[in-house]
């Protein structure tokens, strides 16, 4: 599985998860299993600066469920789906460590880090190696290198670009 999260900051403990988003694919056929993708309502004010990066304000969430229920729904998906490997871009140090935070403030346990597929890490060992040449390694570099349009920061899109990306590289399976 793919996923990705968008956040009212970058602390783990007083932060909130505000959108949940995660595509499994066939690495073989490119095709699209499943999708998963829910707003949720924080315990805080979304400030303008998160509004401002990820489009999500008090309106997008008014009517969402809070993180507790998403996040038990989303942490399901992926165990019912049996995924064995997760991808994203930071998706090891912020994402999962997210994921496992929140997750122990609800007593969740959170899905294994084995199988970790991190775009991030990988990009920067390519770039070292003389490999790939980019400004940076955010992916909306990485997206605009492979010529991919894409709305960033809206946790589906950036699953769905992370692909592409992913597949661009050369790091998934080919048909032979």
């Amino acid at each position: 599985a793919v996923i990705d999260l968008e956040t009212t900051g970058f602390s783990r403990v007083w932060d909130y998860i505000i959108e949940f988003a995660g595509v499994i694919y066939d690495e073989d056929t490119g095709e699209q299993l499943s999708e998963f993708q829910e707003y949720a309502k924080p315990g805080k004010k979304i400030s303008a600066k998160i509004t401002e990066i990820t489009g999500i304000n008090a309106l997008t969430v008014q009517n969402a469920r809070t993180e507790q229920q998403v996040l038990g729904d989303f942490l399901e998906w992926i165990a019912v789906n049996k995924v064995d490997k997760i991808g994203g871009h930071n998706v090891k140090s912020f994402d999962m460590g997210f994921l496992a935070e929140r997750g122990a403030k609800y007593g969740f346990a959170a899905p294994s880090k084995d199988g970790i597929i991190d775009t991030l890490y990988i990009c920067r060992a390519m770039t070292k190696a003389g490999k790939l040449d980019v400004e940076n390694h955010k992916q909306v570099t990485l997206a605009a290198h492979f010529g991919i349009e894409y709305q960033a920061h809206s946790a589906l899109d950036d699953v769905k670009a992370w692909i592409r990306i992913y597949e661009a590289l050369g790091l998934h399976k080919t048909k032979e």
